[in-house]
């Protein structure tokens, strides 16, 4: 029995070499795995194989393809990679040809994308890793692997200017050792929106004031001179004289009734200008929670980077270890390639989670509209997270916490105020209106051999109008005095009246208040939908919140169990009782565990600023 157990053994073990040495002898790709971020704008691909590849590395800007090409000979007979996600990548198409010696080749792995992209790529040991970024247009160039080229493209262009040109330069920036409130200070300076928002503002308060300026009368001062030539006989040239006309003087036009038409646009633009200042609360409080969650989410990223890699040191010291028995005879060919899968494994979470940083990195920096973090962040987890108290609200005071104090709710009374001041003034298009209109000044005209006198003149009118079936009826009447006119020693004053029809030349303005009418009606459904929404919001954020309680006691939870059984798998394996397999398990399970306590920490806080955002405000804590 012991000759047959130690012959099964040397079996083994020449079984596990000749897999190694075929290995060893010829490359293959395992597996390509496409995972995208849920926005669409990043893509991460790893290329595992058997040994490090050696590629050609192409992009075509049109149309927008990664074009990864094998520079050595491997097989094609693997299985159909994995993907996930079809958002920037559309699409993935794997090119086999027959090699000289008849087998079927690996020639390209394609990648179609929904746009030009910026690619990032890195190659360790048997892992290539493509970085792949939507609308950067600027490529980090990184060290190509030994024995292969990268080709990357120029940065793109909109509309004949470059990305580069584009982006505007920060207005405030961070300091050495930021805080949170810092952060939330340079986002909302830098925040684009925010700018036009205030710029908005300025807009309605002028367009306020231009509605106002309306009820007064309009003034403008008019000059005129005319120079001519009169001839009494058409025949007798002798009979031709030569003048000069002048009046100077003050143009008046005041509106005298208007059907309510610039006090119903008056109040509009008044609603326009609360619209446009409640609008900047809007922005303010959704960067405020977008930078909150962002700056949470990179933290927590980022400390999860550091856990990751201080499980890779001990794995890293387990493999070598277990090695190390191997080649004594204490451990056996197959619990060494367990270890070294398992380090594998680990290795390919720690880039795996190397990329998920730099992506949230980027989202936080693309938010904060800057290019570089510090690297010492006066933001702490744990601290966050016992500063976060509980509130002392049920649900249903939630929701009239946020009926009350989202800057939406008020929006959307305002815009129905607004819509139904628009129609209005619509309506009183429609509706009778005199206007005032004149002229005084000074008038004159004489022939050039005689003196020029100016006397004073005016006129004065007042005109209706009134619509009715599509047509118009607008009665006028004036009142004009004017200067001796040439030759005449005489002054003019005239009356009259004037009654002008049009037909069918006010159909527009039924088709004005009729659209008036549809936009009130939007306005209001608008408002509804505004209501729908925000409750939908405040039920998401506190049940979310309520899950997150119970997440985080089960990740504490979780975290003192892994403790105890590493404790536990330690001790054993000072005492050679554990495989090193397990040994390195139970440390994964370990770190798996304080990472996720991170994750729900995170997702603690985050819920509870969504709450608040939700909620419109902050949250009175339970004392």
């Amino acid at each position: 029995m012991k000759k047959i157990t130690r012959l099964f053994r040397v079996g083994l073990v020449v079984f596990f070499y000749s897999i190694s040495f075929s290995l060893a002898a010829t490359n293959k790709v395992e597996n390509v795995v496409v995972t995208e971020a849920e926005d669409g704008n990043s893509a991460f691909v790893v290329v595992e194989s058997q040994l490090p590849l050696k590629y050609v590395l192409k992009e075509i800007q049109d149309p927008p393809t990664i074009e990864l090409a094998i520079d050595e000979e491997i097989s094609c007979d693997q299985e159909p990679f994995q993907q996930i996600g079809k958002k920037l990548i559309k699409d993935m198409k794997v090119v086999c040809q027959k090699g000289t010696s008849g087998k079927e080749l690996l020639k390209t792995i394609t990648l179609i994308l929904d746009q030009n992209c910026s690619v990032k790529v890195s190659q360790k040991d048997w892992i290539l890793s493509l970085d792949i970024k939507k609308g950067m247009g600027v490529v980090e160039p990184l060290p190509a692997a030994q024995g292969t080229e990268t080709i990357v493209p120029l940065p793109a262009s909109i509309g004949g200017y470059t990305t580069v040109d584009i982006l505007e330069p920060p207005k405030m920036t961070l300091s050495m050792r930021p805080t949170q409130e810092e952060f939330i200070q340079v986002g909302l300076a830098n925040h684009k929106g925010l700018e036009i928002a205030q710029s908005e503002l300025k807009l309605s308060k002028r367009k306020l004031f231009e509605s106002r300026r309306n009820f007064f009368p309009v003034l403008s001062g008019r000059g005129t001179q005319t120079e001519g030539t009169t001839q009494s006989d058409p025949n007798d040239a002798s009979t031709r004289a030569d003048f000069t006309r002048k009046e100077i003087g003050l143009e008046i036009g005041q509106p005298v009734f208007q059907s309510g038409r610039l006090l119903n646009a008056e109040k509009g633009a008044k609603v326009q200008a609360e619209i446009a200042e409640t609008q900047i609360s809007k922005i303010t409080l959704e960067v405020q929670f977008e930078v909150i969650k962002a700056l949470y989410t990179y933290l927590a990223a980022r400390e999860a980077l550091v856990v990751r890699k201080a499980l890779q040191g001990d794995g890293d010291k387990v493999l070598d270890t277990t090695k190390k028995k191997k080649e004594i005879g204490v451990a056996s060919e197959s619990e060494y390639l367990g270890v070294l899968s398992s380090k594998n494994q680990i290795d390919y979470k720690t880039i795996s989670q190397e990329k998920d940083m730099e992506i949230a990195k980027s989202r936080f920096l693309s938010l904060l509209n800057l290019d570089l973090l510090p690297d010492e962040i006066q933001v702490s987890i744990e601290e966050s997270l016992a500063k976060v108290k509980d509130f002392s609200f049920e649900l249903n005071q939630l929701i009239s916490l946020a009926l009350s104090n989202r800057p939406e709710v008020k929006i959307g009374l305002l815009s129905q105020r607004a819509k139904e001041y628009a129609r209005k003034v619509s309506r009183a298009e429609n509706l009778f209106k005199v206007d005032a209109s004149g002229f005084i000044g000074q008038s004159g005209a004489a022939f050039r051999k005689e003196s020029l006198s100016m006397k004073d003149s005016y006129n004065l009118a007042l005109k209706g109008v009134l619509y009715f079936g599509g047509s118009s009826i607008a009665p006028m009447a004036s009142t004009e005095k004017t200067a001796p006119d040439l030759g005449s020693a005489s002054r003019t004053d005239t009356r009259a009246q004037t009654i002008t029809v049009g037909l069918l030349d006010s159909l527009p303005a039924g088709s004005s208040l009729m659209q008036a009418k549809v936009e009130e009606e939007k306005a209001k459904e608008e408002f509804r939908k505004i209501r729908k929404d925000i409750l939908l919001e405040v039920k998401e954020a506190y049940f979310n919140h309520q899950k997150a309680k119970v997440q985080i006691e089960s990740a504490q939870k979780e975290l003192e169990y892994r403790k105890k059984e590493a404790a536990i798998a330690q001790a054993k394996d000072r005492l050679h009782q554990i495989e090193a397999t397990q040994f390195l398990q139970s440390l994964g399970s370990l770190k798996e565990a304080e990472i996720s306590l991170k994750e729900a920490s995170v997702f603690y806080i985050t819920s509870y600023a969504a709450l608040e955002k939700a909620t419109g405000g902050k949250l009175t804590p339970i004392q």
